[in-house]
């Protein structure tokens, strides 16, 4: 909890993504954020998990110019609070 760092085996997790990117698709990382304590400080933190990914991405070798991150959102979590805190990759079609 109100940590940016990314957990072990996060390559594998990521791997479709480096190669989705390498072949020419664009990824778009969004982070979200729940609505308990400081807007603020969850819209922050929230963009600092997007970018850290963002980050680790580069660091596989995926393009800057294939990666998006778009500007966090507050989400209610259907189970959760934790489930509302969290960071989506995707490839755009």
């Amino acid at each position: 909890m109100g940590s940016a760092i990314l957990e072990p085996g996060v390559d594998k997790a990521l791997s479709t993504f480096v190669v989705a990117a390498k072949t020419g698709q664009r990824i778009q990382i969004a982070g979200f954020h729940d609505a308990v304590g400081d807007a603020r400080f969850n819209r922050a933190l929230a963009k600092r998990r997007a970018e850290a990914v963002m980050v680790h991405l580069l660091a596989l070798g995926v393009p800057k110019a294939q990666l998006a991150v778009s500007e966090p959102t507050m989400t209610q979590g259907s189970g959760s609070e934790a489930q509302a805190r969290r960071v989506e990759v995707r490839v755009l079609e």
